[in-house]
């Protein structure tokens, strides 16, 4: 695992939160007070940010860089940033249960 900067974590987790806001909401279930819950969880998770950041090279320029100059990548970022947090969400009880139909 590699060390990553509060301010890296910053800089990804402002932009696609951002970005989500912006554009089509945080997805069912999410608000801000989950978010803010599940953010003081997933801070120290160093798996949760090795992957977000080191696997998809974040660790040498910004989202917004990332964005810009490869955006399959930053798609592929995202994906697994919104999907590691709602699973996370998931498992701290911060979303409600979905219905499965049988």
């Amino acid at each position: 695992m590699f060390n990553v900067t509060a301010q890296k974590k910053h800089e990804y987790w402002n932009h696609f939160v951002a970005e989500a806001y912006e554009h089509n909401g945080f997805g069912n279930g999410v608000t801000g007070r989950r978010l803010y819950k599940a953010k003081q969880y997933v801070w120290d998770d160093d798996g949760f940010w090795d992957d977000v950041i080191h696997r998809h090279g974040g660790q040498n320029c910004t989202p917004y860089e990332m964005m810009v100059n490869d955006n399959g990548v930053w798609m592929h970022c995202k994906g697994n940033f919104w999907g590691m947090l709602h699973q996370i969400m998931h498992e701290l009880g911060l979303l409600p249960r979905t219905r499965t139909h049988v």
